[in-house]
């Protein structure tokens, strides 16, 4: 039969008012069969609105290779000597005179009386807010909640993370606010609509999984740290754009 393997999503994006996703779906089959697959179903949240999206019906081929048996197998031919010309010889001796002028280095080196160098200290690195909450969304990672099926830990501690970013970066308790305080507070900002709608996105499905409204796929739950990464990347970028025209 056919074997269903993994689902692998290879884009996951909002753009005018569109939801594309692109995935790489892998079966396996370990003989001559036709399938067909009459539709995958896909769950769209946005707010309290959830859309439902089925695929078009395809048809899955697997064939055997033949192989012919009855033909014996030839050997391959020995190796051939092939002569040394110019080049060969320029190679080898140039070869040899590098090796000498290492050696010759490698012990004037040694045989020169050392100079103290001095250690120049390494200039600290002082990271931005928003490289500050990838390192928090790590420490999430290495927390393991979804091997352990603790999805409520894993979309709560994410949200906070990226609702950390907003009070350090636009100066409001977002932390201490609800989802629609948070959207209005960053409507007040200037933050453009598009941002404000992944937010509100965002911030509302972990809202749902908080309070039990809403379980996950494996698939959501495994994109929404990249997804907190994408949404900070988008308010770092305005952030820093109006910073420039100002």
């Amino acid at each position: 039969g056919l074997d269903y393997l993994t689902t692998d999503t290879l884009e996951n994006y909002e753009k005018d008012a569109k939801i594309v996703r692109h995935l790489d779906i892998s079966f396996a089959g370990y003989d001559s069969l036709d399938v067909k697959i009459e539709k995958f179903d896909y769950r769209f949240i946005k707010g309290n609105d959830t859309l439902i999206k089925s695929t078009s019906p395809f048809l899955i081929q697997i064939r055997p290779l033949e192989i012919d048996t009855t033909k014996e197998f030839s050997d391959l031919k020995p190796p051939e000597r092939i002569p040394w010309g110019w080049f060969e010889y320029l190679v080898l001796f140039g070869g040899l005179a590098v090796v000498a002028l290492l050696g010759y280095l490698i012990y004037r080196r040694f045989t020169k009386k050392p100079v103290e160098e001095k250690i120049v200290p390494e200039p600290i690195k002082i990271l931005t807010n928003f490289e500050k909450a990838i390192e928090k969304l790590d420490e999430v990672q290495r927390k393991e909640y979804l091997l352990n099926l603790k999805h409520k830990e894993h979309f709560s501690e994410v949200s906070d993370t990226v609702r950390w970013y907003f009070e350090v970066e636009y100066g409001f308790p977002s932390l201490e606010l609800t989802t629609r305080e948070t959207i209005s507070k960053l409507r007040n900002k200037g933050v453009s609509q598009d941002i404000i709608s992944g937010v509100d996105d965002f911030l509302t499905r972990a809202d749902m999984v908080k309070f039990a409204k809403y379980i996950p796929s494996d698939l959501e739950s495994g994109n929404y740290i990249a997804g907190a990464i994408a949404l900070m990347r988008e308010c770092d970028r305005d952030i820093s754009g109006r910073t420039q025209s100002v």
